[in-house]
């Protein structure tokens, strides 16, 4: 199948649950362009640059990321998908089922252990903080840094601005429905934090190297993370390639090297899928993430160990071990919930449970599947 048609119900899913993102991945808004310039726009946790033979990629704006403005137009409702199995818990094989799903909320609240109405009300902060960092963005460009959301449920998103605030930055944090943390005094608007990872890239691209992925962090102080492929005749240790660098910069950049390439998909998260006696879960870069199951919409067969999942759009999709897939969805790992894995399966209401054997760290709960080529 075209991975065009992936790429459809993808963002399909993204439109309707504005929460899709890899487990893992800081929240992070970019648009795509060609060296050597960039425009980064709108509020963001982390800008990320990714570079490979000389071509730069970023994800889609208004990704769902909070400080991006989504369109109210309403979703067309999608066919009815196929008939949830009615079969005995023992008959779900190896899947991590939960039960039918009434939305995005509940399905990015199950992957994080919160309850719906938390994660709602982080969803609707969201929109709030965001809405006022576009404000501040279009007003007040040169203060401007970003925005970001709590990873504790009920916690306070955040809006940074460079210096002191002013009063017309006051006065929309003030009318807000919600509470907003004004974090003051940041060294760098979110233009500056672009431009200074704008030249860190360019000083890459200029010794040499053409795979490398760059992130500046608009919560850390200005500071800049670089990964770095090592190419042969390129310098090889961090001090050699440090000391290359601008010497402005050299201080706020965190250098790793890397072997393997460090250049990402930005636009899915996809792998392979590995179904086991036990478990079932995902492979990519390394890495293997659980999968959970809405049960509604999910079927498995025993005899051909393959998974039936109903997209949105009423494609049924079925795949089996080895099968390379991208998925829509949501997901969560200890590190950004706080939330273990074992207790996470202990808070989470189960169909099928997924078992204690299985790695639980990160999760990620389909939403959408589509088997590519």
């Amino acid at each position: 199948m075209e991975r065009s048609r992936a790429d459809r119900i993808l963002a399909d899913w993204d439109r309707i649950s504005r929460q899709a993102r890899r487990p893992g991945l800081p929240p992070r808004r970019a648009v795509t362009t060609a060296l050597p310039a960039s425009t980064i726009t709108g509020a963001a946790l982390i800008v990320m640059v990714v570079v490979a033979a000389g071509l730069w990629f970023g994800l889609p704006p208004g990704a769902g990321q909070p400080g991006a403005l989504v369109s109210a137009s309403p979703v067309e409702p999608a066919p009815s998908p196929v008939e949830a199995s009615a079969s005995p818990v023992d008959t779900w094989g190896p899947l991590a089922v939960i039960p039918p799903q009434d939305g995005a909320d509940t399905l990015a609240a199950e992957a994080k252990g919160w309850t719906v109405a938390e994660e709602a009300a982080r969803d609707r902060a969201a929109g709030i903080v965001g809405a006022i960092a576009e404000q501040v963005a279009q007003e007040r460009p040169d203060v401007f840094v970003g925005s970001a959301l709590s990873e504790q449920p009920g916690g306070a998103p955040t809006l940074y601005v460079k210096g002191p605030a002013d009063k017309f930055v006051r006065d929309l944090v003030d009318a807000s429905d919600i509470e907003i943390i004004l974090a003051e005094n940041q060294p760098f608007s979110l233009d500056e934090l672009d431009a200074r990872q704008m030249r860190l890239s360019d000083a890459l691209v200029a010794l040499g190297f053409r795979n490398f992925a760059t992130g500046a962090n608009i919560v850390g102080g200005g500071q800049i993370t670089v990964a770095v492929t090592i190419e042969p005749g390129l310098p090889s240790r961090p001090e050699e390639i440090l000391s290359a660098l601008p010497a402005d910069l050299r201080s706020s950049v965190e250098l790793t090297i890397k072997d393997t390439p460090v250049v990402i998909d930005t636009t899915s998260f996809g792998g392979t899928l590995r179904i086991t006696d036990t478990c079932v879960f995902l492979e990519s870069r390394g890495e293997v993430t659980l999968l959970f199951w809405p049960a509604d919409r999910t079927t498995w067969s025993a005899e051909s160990r393959a998974i039936s999942f109903a997209n949105l759009d009423g494609n049924v999709a079925t795949v089996g071990d080895g099968d390379h897939v991208v998925l829509g969805g949501g997901g969560a790992g200890e590190a950004g919930s706080g939330i273990s894995g074992e207790e996470w399966v202990r808070r989470t209401d189960w169909v099928a449970p997924p078992d204690l054997s299985c790695p639980l760290d990160p999760r990620w709960g389909v939403g959408a599947l589509e088997a590519v080529p």
